[in-house]
């Protein structure tokens, strides 16, 4: 008799895109790693869910990585949206203190989606201002991950047909790979489709074409890992049961709960396969509860588990990574920071010395972030009915 706990989520990947994970070196993280994430929307909308962070978190669980977004809305190789009230070039200087002052040895730097609109015309200016930008981060002595813009996602009508945009974004990504390939930093493309090779998708991973929903950024972590040289590794236990699983594991965050139907009916998960049963009902049990019931048919066949403890403690981690973003976030960009650090300081800037206040709260959430990371390991074993 054998037990072989294992995502078939990890399979797939490996039989997609095997072809993208090797194209390049994996991307080397190292532990006491300080990751930033700068960019436009797609980090800074990830804050509310968390699911990038929790990926590489879970997936590194033996190393101590912490992270910093510092993702804004609109973003721009030229800082322009940082600017508020003030000039673009303020908004850049902003942007590169926010990174200094982070103090990251890697930043993932996502770029070129809101240039693209300039279209052909913007790329010789889009091309000065990554290289400016680089130059800059260089100075930082971080490790430089360039991501590629994601394509727009066709809905239907009525939205627009985003098939022209896209080709746009294309070219700004072949600048993108293109600077990454002649200055030796890591690219990572995400214009291929999220889909894991599939003709069509499972469900839609945006709810307007451009924003990632919860399901959508699931999907999205996972790629990220891909394109990243790291294909989801098997989840192994062997011989007789009780059995516990291997601590050198991966274990995902559960589909979001309010994934589309299509999603919830048909995305694969991490699965449960145990053959040698004699028929019958059986119960897989843990030291913590019991999980699921079934045929020994169908314990053979393999079952998706969304429960186990372990699953259940990657999402009390992704809840604190989710926390520890927020305190993080009030601390650099106060909702009032206009009045704290802008041009009406006169009124409130006293509050500026509180900031540094926040930063015991953020070091408690990663101390618990810490502990979460690592997989306890739980006494499995099947009764019969």
């Amino acid at each position: 008799m054998n037990t072989v706990l294992r995502s078939t989520c990890a399979l797939m990947v490996a039989c997609a895109f095997a072809a993208a994970a090797h194209a390049q070196p994996k991307f080397d993280v190292r532990d006491g790693d300080r990751f930033v994430f700068l960019g436009g929307g797609l980090f800074e909308r990830d804050l509310r869910y968390g699911y990038i962070e929790t990926f590489l978190t879970a997936r590194f669980h033996d190393l101590n990585l912490t992270f910093r977004n510092l993702a804004w809305a609109g973003d721009t190789v030229f800082g322009s949206a940082r600017a508020g009230f003030d000039t673009a070039a303020q908004g850049y200087e902003r942007m590169i203190k926010a990174v200094n002052d982070a103090k990251p040895s890697v930043v993932f730097l996502y770029m070129g989606q809101n240039e693209a609109f300039d279209g052909k015309s913007g790329l010789k200016r889009f091309n000065e201002g990554l290289t400016r930008l680089l130059s800059d981060l260089d100075a930082t002595g971080a490790r430089i991950v360039i991501i590629s813009p994601t394509l727009l996602e066709n809905l239907g009508p009525p939205l627009p047909d985003p098939a022209e945009q896209n080709e746009k974004m294309k070219l700004y990504a072949a600048v993108l790979k293109e600077v990454a390939t002649e200055n030796n930093y890591y690219f990572a493309d995400l214009t291929r489709p999220l889909h894991y090779g599939a003709n069509q998708p499972i469900a839609p991973l945006t709810g307007n074409g451009l924003h990632f929903t919860n399901y959508g950024y699931w999907k999205l972590a996972q790629e990220l890992l891909v394109s990243l040289g790291y294909v989801v590794p098997l989840i192994d236990a062997q011989g007789e049961q009780p059995f516990e699983l291997n601590d050198e594991v991966f274990f995902m965050p559960r589909m979001p709960h309010g994934a589309p139907e299509t999603a919830q009916a048909k995305e694969i998960f991490q699965t449960l396969q145990f053959g040698g049963l004699p028929e019958g009902k059986y119960t897989l049990t843990s030291d913590s509860g019991d999980v699921k019931t079934t045929t020994a048919a169908e314990w053979a066949e393999g079952i998706r588990l969304e429960d186990i403890p372990e699953v259940r403690q990657v999402e009390e981690l992704r809840k604190t990574i989710i926390e520890k973003n927020r305190l993080f976030f009030n601390q650099w960009r106060p909702q009032n920071e206009t009045y704290i650090f802008g041009f009406r300081k006169y009124e409130q800037g006293r509050f500026a010395e509180e900031t540094p206040q926040f930063d015991p709260l953020i070091a408690e959430f990663e101390k618990r972030i810490a502990e979460l990371r690592v997989p306890k390991q739980h006494t499995y074993r099947f009764v019969q009915q």
